[in-house]
């Protein structure tokens, strides 16, 4: 893994020669995909430019060196494009291969909460899909704190039933993942949560790694 990770540094074609290499065995048509979620933490979590470009070279040349078998699909947060638009090439990319995704409506979000649920067979108190749903509906950057609290919601679970009280106890999608936070802060020994508290206002944001 290491000698990848300086092969990547070192090359912008490595991306693309590994990918050749795991399929050599496969049909001609085979293709490797690579889907690169939350792609703006390139930019809010690795600090070093340079390292931020040699990963996107080797992303941008596997994707569109020609006979290649690498496709990439990034998600990203739309207010991250002008970020994007500092490397010419990601953003040329990004501006013909572009796919908007909008906001979840009522009905798109009550299918979100109820459809993974009922394929358990599990149930819904009265009136809990409304309230969950009416928490999170335009409500920008909310889809992962519904995710948590859906999930508290299913270790508290009364038989085949996720009740109101559950999610009152968890505090509802704004106070879900905060709660739960605390839950495991309260773990640790005294040593571990200064070491925690120390790390929060000293330490430098992890890089990305290649």
């Amino acid at each position: 893994m290491r000698q990848l990770q300086d092969d990547l540094r070192a090359d912008k074609r490595t991306l693309h020669t590994e990918a050749r290499m795991e399929l050599a065995e496969h049909n001609a048509s085979a293709r490797l995909l690579i889907v690169v979620d939350q792609f703006e933490e390139l930019f809010t979590l690795c600090r070093d430019d340079q390292e931020r470009r040699q990963f996107l070279d080797n992303v941008l040349y596997a994707a569109t060196i020609s006979q290649g078998q690498t496709t990439v699909i990034i998600a990203m947060r739309a207010d991250f494009y002008v970020r994007s638009a500092a490397h010419a090439q990601l953003a040329d990319c990004m501006s013909e291969n572009q796919v908007t995704i909008t906001p979840m409506d009522e009905h798109e979000l009550t299918e979100a909460i109820e459809l993974p649920a009922r394929k358990v067979g599990l149930s819904f108190d009265a009136g809990l899909v409304d309230t969950i749903r009416e928490d999170v509906l335009g409500q920008p950057g909310a889809l992962p704190l519904l995710e948590h609290a859906l999930r508290e919601l299913w270790e508290r679970r009364q038989g085949r039933q996720l009740t109101v009280a559950a999610y009152r106890d968890i505090g509802g999608v704004a106070v879900a993942i905060a709660k739960r936070a605390e839950t495991e802060f309260g773990t640790l020994t005294p040593a571990q949560q200064n070491g925690l508290k120390h790390s929060k206002h000293t330490r430098t944001p992890s890089t990305l790694r290649l």
